[in-house]
């Protein structure tokens, strides 16, 4: 009885044994080569379906939280905040919560009802 070279492909290695009952195969070696080829090909077929998967992930997240919507609101809100004049813009005239609030009495709600 002769031992079969294990370097070959599992396929043909089955190829090999269903013509030749006569050759032994090492059981060890025969494992390792057949989880060597499994670990490679589930590797490469499971990468398009998670490309997939994350694609529908990212596509959703975009859609559910929508992005372009908010970035225009918050740049809606800060040119609001900010306004046309430096000397009433929230940024340089604010420093804290007081100095906030007193700002959004005098000057914010007066920007809210102003006619442009």
């Amino acid at each position: 009885e002769g031992i079969m070279d294990l370097e070959q492909t599992p396929g043909k290695i089955l190829a090999t044994r269903s013509l030749d009952f006569q050759t032994a195969i090492d059981r060890g070696k025969f494992v390792k080569t057949i989880q060597k080829a499994t670990d490679r090909d589930d590797a490469l077929t499971t990468l398009p379906l998670t490309l997939l998967y994350i694609i529908v992930f990212v596509g959703l997240v975009v859609a559910h939280l929508d992005v372009m919507y908010r970035q225009e609101m918050e740049h809606s809100l800060e040119s609001w905040v900010d306004g046309r004049d430096p000397k009433k813009a929230c940024s340089s005239n604010c420093d804290d919560v007081a100095s906030f609030w007193e700002w959004f009495t005098d000057v914010g709600i007066a920007d809210i009802f102003a006619q442009y």
